[in-house]
């Protein structure tokens, strides 16, 4: 299976359409047929709510992947049934926990589409390169 996961800043502004064109590329011309997103931030928010449309049409999966049971209560109930907590997080501290999910993703993955705007100080930027040294292949939305 191929997998993409997502990396973006938590203001996410007039990304939707190239947002929805790579996530296109990414099932017709790289065979990406499952999806691992977040479920913190605008970003987050804004891949949750094009990646049904994409299931619908080409029948790929995509998991909200919680750092903790307690982040649950901030997911749209209608995608809760897309949520998963990888086996061992409910032991990570909170202030831990975003972290190796987002590892979780990357070593899961096979490519990363990300919306960096600031390359040096970000959470964003931090996964991407991250991403990038464990050789995933990285479609960036920003154009940065």
């Amino acid at each position: 299976m191929v997998c993409c996961t997502f990396f973006g800043h938590r203001k996410a502004e007039d990304i939707k359409e190239r947002l929805n064109n790579a996530i296109e590329k990414m099932i017709t011309e790289n065979h990406v047929t499952c999806f691992y997103v977040g479920c913190n931030g605008g970003f987050d928010k804004t891949v949750t709510k094009v990646l049904p449309a994409f299931e619908k049409r080409y029948g790929i999966k995509y998991f909200i992947v919680l750092p903790s049971l307690k982040e649950a209560e901030k997911v749209d109930p209608a995608v809760l049934d897309k949520t998963i907590l990888p086996d061992g997080f409910e032991k990570f501290l909170p202030r831990f926990a975003v972290d190796k999910r987002n590892r979780w993703m990357i070593s899961g993955s096979d490519f990363a589409i990300t919306y960096v705007k600031n390359e040096i100080a970000s959470g964003a930027a931090k996964y991407k390169k991250i991403a990038e040294k464990k050789g995933l292949t990285i479609v960036e939305l920003s154009g940065s």
